[in-house]
């Protein structure tokens, strides 16, 4: 029943701190923040955490970004986000760098924020939308493999 200064990754259950202030907690109750499976109704619930929601986001951002240089520089398709075109005509490393600044900027305010339901709920669109973004990489790679003369298109 004792209180200990914590501080770093860990913090109390129903809690949100920021990581780098220290809280006061119960010594007995300590989880720690890196847990990705955890079930915790104060940021988001559910089976997969919001540390592992944060970082989903990133990682489909990073594909997005690859992927989209990738089907450009082939000449297949083009970059249908005006403001990310500019950036893919000022050069390659200018787009990624934008690109993963921009995505990394937004996977860090919905974790920073997930015990506000609007950030919880404009995660789930985030990935929600990248999810249809790479479904359509998916398709533009399978139509440049030739999978539209096999379907019939």
């Amino acid at each position: 029943m004792g209180l200990t200064l914590t501080a770093s990754i860990w913090r109390a259950p129903g809690q949100v701190r920021h990581a780098l202030k220290p809280a006061l907690v119960r010594a007995s109750r300590l989880v720690p923040l890196y847990n990705c499976t955890r079930s915790d109704t104060q940021t988001g619930g559910g089976i997969v955490g919001i540390t592992c929601q944060s970082s989903l986001l990133f990682i489909l951002n990073f594909l997005d970004a690859g992927l989209t240089l990738f089907w450009t520089r082939l000449g297949v398709a083009e970059e249908a986000n005006h403001l990310m075109a500019f950036m893919l005509e000022s050069g390659s490393v200018n787009f990624l760098i934008f690109k993963l600044c921009i995505g990394l900027l937004a996977a860090l305010c919905f974790y920073r924020w997930a015990y506000l339901p609007a950030a919880r709920l404009g995660l789930r669109l985030a990935l929600g939308a990248y999810v249809l973004i790479l479904a359509v990489h998916l398709s533009v790679g399978a139509l440049v493999c030739g999978a539209g003369a096999w379907l019939g298109f």
